[in-house]
């Protein structure tokens, strides 16, 4: 038997900085709760921000940049005004000391929510700020031997999260006259990829409905510089991203209509996006998760060989670091081509969208008819959908190019899910994990970019009747997917692509509605019954409420409107949404309006169920009036117009 070796006693190892770290918050908070002694470790903090000491203040700044990713942590750090103190710091004079500051800051409005950043901005983080950025104003050129690059990299970051959730930023940046710094950092070729891209993306988020800030891009320098970053060739994801990001500048710099500046830039933006959805995704995730399951199998086959007994102990950790520093960079590729393709697919449903549909809102708010009169008109809701999405149309020369680079096949891939076993392994990763929520946000963008392409183009672009049927198809079988079914905000993208393609299926009047039974449509049936997300819901109805409107054409009655008004009466009795009941009541008055379906209303006791359910219909309006919102006028009209249809087919 081998001698037993007694262990040596550890003892307590002293912290150098003298600062909590996060295992010590969480430790404070388990014994003490969140009272005055554990902010005790936030005060210490703070102590340490405003100390003399270079080092100090830059271990601080790196503690808070740790401690941010728990929300306790955060809530505190700003109950104890510690952006008030550390802001000054951004324009410390050791250029360490700011980008540590800086980065902690950036930290906090990634981890936190927007009510942190409006906090943060209370706490006037954006005078430190703009104080610091107006220091590029001359030009200058980076240099190894300073940080310059590296602190308006973190500044610039800071200001686009702040941009992003919060309007007082945007006006203070359209005030501090900072755009003359920031594109003079769109030189890739000077000053690197990474403040290029996070300049592009900050801009990009600016100039989204913002005049001043449009009216500048669109000067000719501005759009000769944006104009050459789009038609650069890229070697990797990020450079790829960039050409995306600079399509979205002069998307909005043209205020969405690049048909009006040149038919070249329509040329351009469109074929950038359509480059960027050209690559394949998921193959590159597929092998992405197979390799990070090699690595693993690779990693735990070198333990159980026992490197470390045959002298290969170095060497397997060189091998194991250059592993995974290859997997991160890997992973890096793959975050910008799914930020690329997603910002790709924002851009393409923007552009499906034109004036023309705010042409018409413009003319209903002009009315003069009173909000009494709105409230309680008899609205032909069908007709008025129609009216909407007949003025939604792409622009010609945006057609154009849609069909030229082919674009409606290749937004429709990026609908797809992984398969049940990439997913389960990227499950067991942390980045693994961030890569299918982006894999998600994806699908969802494609989903509504589809949505879009469908009731703005023309039914030859999209590929012909028979194209159109089998985008139906294939959008069945996503509602049906587990992966959809678990996430409302997919299944709400899933059943809004349903509803514009089955609008444009009738629109087109397919003689395949008049052979549809039950079973196809069970699923319709049963995403509005089981659904708990409203909006999914909603998509239901009026899926079925469009067919069931075709249908209703025909003299003899087709057996499957029992199934339709059976579905939509039990919306309207036991649903609690109230926008959702009006819709069905909507839906209601369309399919069973004319007097040939008399016949299926009397069999499915329609207008008796109807009755039943008005006068508690009108006490929860009377309820709820106040909170019903944007919802009200079209939760009103149904109220009246379902007393004038029980009279009617009394």
């Amino acid at each position: 038997m081998g001698k037993s070796k007694n262990k040596k006693g550890k003892g307590t190892r002293n912290n150098p900085t003298g600062l909590p770290s996060v295992k010590d918050f969480n430790l404070e908070q388990d014994e003490f709760g969140d009272g005055d002694t554990y902010s005790h470790s936030v005060a210490n903090i703070v102590e340490k921000l405003q100390s003399l000491n270079e080092e100090e203040k830059i271990c601080a700044c790196s503690t808070i940049s740790t401690l941010v990713r728990q929300p306790k942590a955060i809530r505190m750090l700003l109950q104890n005004n510690v952006v008030k103190v550390m802001g000054p710091l951004i324009v410390d004079s050791s250029q360490q000391v700011r980008k540590t500051a800086l980065g902690a800051l950036r930290n906090m409005t990634v981890d936190g929510s927007f009510d942190v950043c409006d906090k943060m901005i209370d706490a006037d983080v954006l005078t430190p700020l703009f104080a610091l950025l107006a220091e590029y104003e001359e030009e200058w050129s980076p240099s190894d031997k300073d940080e310059r690059l590296d602190i308006i990299v973190q500044a610039t970051h800071l200001l686009w999260n702040l941009c992003e959730s919060n309007e007082i930023t945007v006006k203070r940046f359209n005030q501090e006259n900072v755009l003359p710094i920031l594109l003079q950092c769109l030189q890739p070729q000077v000053y690197g990829y990474n403040l290029a891209l996070v300049v592009a993306q900050c801009l990009q988020t600016v100039s989204e409905d913002n005049p001043e800030i449009m009216s500048a891009l669109s000067k000719e320098a501005t759009m000769t510089l944006l104009m050459d970053l789009i038609q650069r060739k890229h070697e990797d994801m990020q450079q790829m991203l960039l050409r995306v990001v600079a399509a979205g500048i002069l998307y909005n710099a043209s205020g969405g209509q690049l048909n009006r500046v040149s038919g070249s830039l329509v040329t351009a933006v469109v074929g950038t996006l359509a480059e960027a959805l050209e690559v394949d995704a998921y193959r590159h995730i597929e092998e992405m998760a197979f390799r990070l399951k090699q690595n693993d199998a690779s990693m735990n086959g070198t333990a159980e060989g026992g490197a470390m007994e045959n002298g290969a102990g170095d060497g397997g950790k060189d091998e194991k670091k250059h592993t995974k520093n290859g997997l991160e960079k890997e992973l890096n590729e793959l975050e910008c081509l799914l930020t690329a393709q997603r910002t790709a697919l924002e851009i393409i449903t923007n552009l499906c969208c034109t004036d023309d549909e705010e042409e018409v809102w413009e003319d209903l708010d002009s009315s003069d008819a009173s909000s009494d009169e709105m409230l309680t008109a008899d609205v032909d809701m069908e007709g008025s959908d129609e009216t909407v999405l007949s003025h939604l149309c792409v622009q010609s020369e945006v057609h154009g190019a849609f069909v030229t680079n082919n674009l409606v096949p290749r937004v429709m891939c990026k609908t797809n899910f992984p398969s049940a076993e990439v997913h389960t392994i990227l499950s067991g990763y942390g980045r693994g994990k961030k890569l299918l929520k982006s894999i998600e946000v994806l699908q969802s963008r494609s989903l509504l970019c589809v949505s879009n392409m469908v009731s703005g183009m023309d039914i030859e672009a999209l590929g012909g009747m028979d194209k159109l049927h089998l985008i139906w198809e294939n959008l069945s079988q996503l509602a049906l997917n587990k992966q959809a079914v678990e996430s409302a905000d997919l299944l709400e993208a899933v059943t809004s692509a349903m509803r514009a393609t089955i609008q444009k299926l009738a629109e087109h009047k397919s003689p395949k509605f008049s052979s549809v039974v039950p079973s196809d449509l069970q699923f319709v049936f049963e995403l509005g019954q089981q659904s708990s997300h409203p909006p999914v819901k909603a998509n239901a109805v009026r899926i079925l409420s469009t067919i069931g409107c075709l249908l209703a054409k025909q003299m003899e009655p087709h057996s499957l409107l029992k199934n339709i008004g059976t579905f939509l009466v039990e919306i309207v009795s036991k649903d609690q949404e109230l926008w959702v009941v009006a819709e069905a009541l909507d839906a209601i008055f369309d399919v069973f309006a004319e007097d040939h379906l008399d016949p299926v209303v009397r069999e499915i006791g329609l207008t008796d169920k109807l009755k039943a359910v008005a006068p508690q219909l009108k006490a929860k309006i009377h309820q709820q009036k106040r909170s019903l919102g944007d919802h009200l006028p079209i939760i009103m009209t149904a109220r009246t117009n379902l007393m004038r249809f029980i009279k009617y087919k009394s």
